[in-house]
């Protein structure tokens, strides 16, 4: 009698431990999926950014643009910044994109960019005429 009582107190335990287990490595694995989360939404968007300012540099883009903006045609520079930028960045991203610390183009229609968790900023050198123009390409979600 004293032998099946054991017995059964023995298989409820080692019952227990492995619910304890099961709900340990559960637990974990929630945790670390939600922070591997957050990391890849950064890197998408530090991806994207990168891209994006490698096509329009790749294309000839970025320097038409630049030099619409030398010559003060914010209009021209902005919509050609736009019909690229709109297809390369998904919409449920925002961008700007800065040169010299002027805007030329913005798109927050989803989230204006003082609302960005995350945000990351790319950058390019172009030479234009013996000047150095700093192109910033900030991108957010």
């Amino acid at each position: 009698m004293k032998k099946g009582f054991v017995m059964t107190i023995d298989a409820v335990f080692a019952v227990m431990l492995v619910l304890l287990a099961l709900t340990l490595v559960y637990t974990l694995n929630y945790f670390s999926i939600s922070i591997n989360t957050e990391r890849t939404n950064i890197e998408q968007i530090h991806m994207k950014s990168e891209d994006a300012l490698q096509v329009l540099n790749n294309k000839g883009v970025l320097e038409k643009i630049v030099d619409y903006w030398a010559n003060s045609d914010l209009n021209s520079a902005n919509k050609t910044a736009r019909r690229y930028l709109d297809e390369i960045i998904p919409e449920n991203m925002g961008y700007r994109l800065e040169i010299g610390g002027d805007n030329i183009s913005i798109n927050d229609k989803v989230k204006k960019e003082v609302d960005a968790t995350d945000k990351m900023k790319s950058t390019r050198l172009i030479s234009n005429e013996s000047n150095i123009i700093m192109v910033n390409l900030i991108v957010w979600l």
